[in-house]
């Protein structure tokens, strides 16, 4: 392999660390800054087609930043789930995992996680497929479609893997012109639109380095809470206490008076 695969902070597995070439067990490739990969299960590197495979590597990895290609061929030599480690993740959340630009599925990956090492953020993705995984930014928001508030401005959360995107949105087409704030350590954010009575559309956008970020439209209603009119007895109840007691002393003493014409007749 080339010497790049075994510059000093490297762990790639040496040919004079090999003591039983029929069985190797945990096999590294390691280029620093981009990604190390372990096949997980044992290789035969006494097979000369197994041997000539690895001192080619790069025919069948590709190693980029974030981003690894895995050639369909290799597993002509070696059919073993692989373990590869992203150096230098720069999420802070659990990002899109793509694979040939498509979401992945629960089958297509084994395992993934992310973790701290030497106060380094890396993760750990292991795989039996072959072709390209890369990472976009997870752009999340606490809305359902659909959902229907009843009051304006309303606050709303959420969260992007990439603490250092922009985040922008806008109503029924008209950007808000707000900057929206982003957690450097968690990705949450919080934006507070004016709405509209009756449907309004969000659309939630971001812009990041790492690729690109698939926008968020949610249809949100703004409803205004019924106002019932009170009823007699409660309008009765809702009288002033010293209107009753002035109402009260009106009929007693037209009561008296009425008493008191009587007894002169």
């Amino acid at each position: 392999m080339p010497d790049k695969f075994y510059a000093a902070d490297s762990n790639t597995t040496k040919a004079a660390d090999i003591k039983q070439p029929e069985r190797v067990s945990d096999f590294i490739i390691d280029l620093p800054g981009y990604e190390k990969v372990t096949f997980t299960e044992p290789i035969n590197l006494a097979a000369a087609e197994n041997a000539q495979a690895i001192s080619e590597i790069e025919k069948y990895i590709t190693f980029e930043k974030l981003a690894i290609t895995i050639d369909k061929k290799l597993k002509d030599f070696f059919s073993v789930p692989l373990e590869i480690i992203f150096y230098n993740f720069p999420f802070v959340s659990d990002p899109a995992i793509l694979l040939d630009g498509k979401s992945v599925t629960e089958p297509q990956i084994e395992d993934f996680y992310r973790y701290t090492e030497n106060k380094h953020v890396l993760a750990k993705l292991v795989t039996d497929q072959s072709g390209k995984f890369t990472f976009t930014p997870a752009l999340e928001l606490n809305v359902k479609d659909n959902e229907t508030v009843y009051a304006s401005p309303a606050t709303f959360w959420g969260r992007i893997s990439d603490p250092v995107a922009s985040i922008s949105y806008k109503i029924n087409g008209i950007g808000s012109g707000q900057k929206v704030d982003i957690s450097s350590i968690t990705g949450e954010f919080s934006i507070t639109p004016d709405l509209v009575t009756g449907e309004n559309i969000l659309t939630l956008s971001a812009e990041s380095q790492y690729g690109t970020v698939a926008p968020l439209i949610k249809k949100i209603n703004l409803a205004v809470k019924n106002q019932t009119t009170p009823s007699r007895l409660n309008r009765i109840s809702t009288i002033h206490p010293l209107v009753i007691v002035i109402l009260i002393v009106l009929i007693i003493a037209a009561i008296l008076l009425w008493v008191l014409k009587y007894v002169k007749k």
